[in-house]
């Protein structure tokens, strides 16, 4: 992106087309990461939104006034998300999209948490929209279940959950979308949906979402679905590139830097498009190649250990439920982990794996941009060289 290019987000894009319905100018890519925002927000006040029927669903437009402070964004997003569906439900675009389908699971035996919702648009197709990890204990440690579970059970309620609207509303295209977790839940539930529901699925979006521990974009049987999944990923984010995720994923702008850059409402938008760049930045081309290093060289069960470990941990043996309540009793946290054993033992033995890698990863960075600036003053004293006997010729 040209820096002299002033960056827009979603917010603007509401702003400039707004007033545009879909037939004028159809479905596309940041409405798809809009609906996924909104799937962030807390609706549990609103039992009428559980319903599985289309033509139940509740309008934006009607839903936006009875919001609270109380139902904001359950994920870690210091950013306020009530503010963007309130400027949907104002505009022309999305006021009369309905919102219906709202499920939030969260069980600690399964080690489970599961949220989505769907939103059905003027054409009468559906969205069915995933939302990423919450501050939930237990969320994370589902997130970290996916580096070596073939399937954890958000993924397979993400396929009963299509599968439950798609019955509920016969005839109707399905569009299939998440942020972070969600967008990993979106592709998992377009890949294993029964055949009669996939071809009904016009495409499936995966907002900077993690991958898989078992890669299945070369299964045969796939093939046809993973064409109409599209994966957007910021350029220096690490979490979109994590596991094996596609190879064909697009890169994107965003204004902010490494970690902060997997925040939604920071990527840049240009009419109706997201702002595009050739490659990952060198950040995040180095902490790519780190991640997956590291990933593939801990087996399946030193994962499972690892990830085991630092939930013991984190949790308090399971008294703490909330990241927030980690950040209370940190200290106590600290001290438990310098006198146990077994989690110290897994968590230093991924730790020791990863500090190696880096060190290795570094060296071969400064050797690689000390090989460039060296044949790069041997080009410039090759240039100096032609232009000086071009002098004497003369």
């Amino acid at each position: 992106m040209d820096k002299k290019q002033q960056h827009h987000t979603v917010m603007d894009y509401l702003r400039w087309r707004g007033d545009l319905t879909f037939a004028a100018d159809p479905f596309n890519e940041v409405d798809q990461l809009i609906l996924c925002i909104i799937a962030y927000l807390n609706f549990r006040r609103f039992p009428s939104l559980t319903t599985v029927k289309a033509g139940e669903a509740t309008s934006l437009r009607t839903l936006a006034p009875l919001l609270r402070s109380e139902d904001e964004q359950q994920g870690l997003s210091q950013l306020e998300y009530l503010p963007l569906l309130r400027a949907a439900a104002q505009s022309r675009r999305f006021g009369e999209v309905g919102i219906f389908g709202y499920v939030t699971e969260k069980d600690i035996s399964e080690e489970k948490q599961f949220d989505a919702v769907t939103f059905r648009l003027p054409d009468g197709s559906l969205f069915c929209a995933f939302m990423g990890t919450d501050t939930s204990i237990i969320g994370w440690k589902e997130d970290l279940n996916l580096s070596h579970l073939p399937a954890v059970p958000a993924q397979r309620r993400a396929v009963a959950y299509v599968e439950a609207i798609a019955a509920a509303n016969r005839g109707r295209l399905l569009r299939l979308g998440g942020h972070s977790k969600g967008g990993n839940l979106a592709m998992y539930a377009a890949l294993n949906v029964s055949p009669r529901v996939q071809k009904r699925i016009a495409a499936a979006y995966n907002n900077d979402g993690p991958g898989f521990a078992v890669s299945p974009w070369k299964e045969e049987r796939y093939l046809p679905m993973a064409e109409r999944i599209h994966s957007y990923i910021p350029a220096e984010s690490i979490v979109g590139v994590l596991l094996q995720q596609q190879e064909n994923y697009t890169v994107i702008h965003s204004d902010q830097h490494f970690l902060l850059q997997h925040e939604p409402m920071s990527w840049s938008v240009m009419g109706n498009r997201f702002v595009t760049l050739p490659q990952r930045s060198q950040l995040g081309q180095i902490s790519e190649r780190l991640a997956d290093k590291w990933v593939e060289e801990l087996s399946l069960t030193e994962r499972r250990a690892f990830c085991d470990a630092l939930y013991e941990l984190l949790s308090n043996g399971g008294q703490y439920a909330t990241l927030e309540e980690v950040w209370q009793h940190g200290g106590e946290l600290l001290r438990r982990y310098h006198d146990s054993k077994e989690e110290k033992s897994a968590i230093h033995a991924a730790a020791d794996r990863f500090t190696l890698l880096w060190k290795e990863e570094m060296k071969r960075h400064a050797e690689k941009e000390l090989k460039e600036a060296r044949q790069g003053m041997k080009e410039t004293a090759e240039a100096l060289r032609r232009r000086l006997l071009e002098k004497k010729k003369k």
